[in-house]
């Protein structure tokens, strides 16, 4: 149920807000995974975030999974937040001021 549900979230997230921008996919729990396979299986490309990375040092899926620390030459950016972690909290961890988030979405 929650697969279909993200499935249509997804789906109405590329039709409507997705104009080929870099897209940060932040956690790897369960919802960051489903968006993960969502993405995974439409070839869309993302980058995929965890403020625990050191933990996923193989990677999900075959995705390297980065640091919040990590830095883009991405300027525009749309975020998808699969975490209890809110936009504020996440604006201390990422260096949002090297580039623009576009969209910031919760799922």
């Amino acid at each position: 149920q929650q697969i279909a549900f993200f499935e249509l979230k997804i789906k109405r997230f590329l039709q409507l807000d997705w104009k080929n921008e870099t897209i940060f996919l932040n956690g790897t729990g369960q919802k960051g995974r489903i968006t993960a396979k969502i993405l995974l299986r439409k070839n869309i490309p993302f980058h995929w975030f965890s403020h625990e990375a050191e933990k996923f040092k193989e990677g999900i899926f075959g995705k390297e999974i980065f640091s919040p620390t990590m830095k883009t030459d991405s300027k525009n950016v749309l975020f998808l937040n699969s975490t209890l972690l809110n936009q504020k909290v996440l604006n201390t961890i990422y260096q949002f001021s090297e580039f623009e988030v576009k969209l910031f979405i919760d799922l």
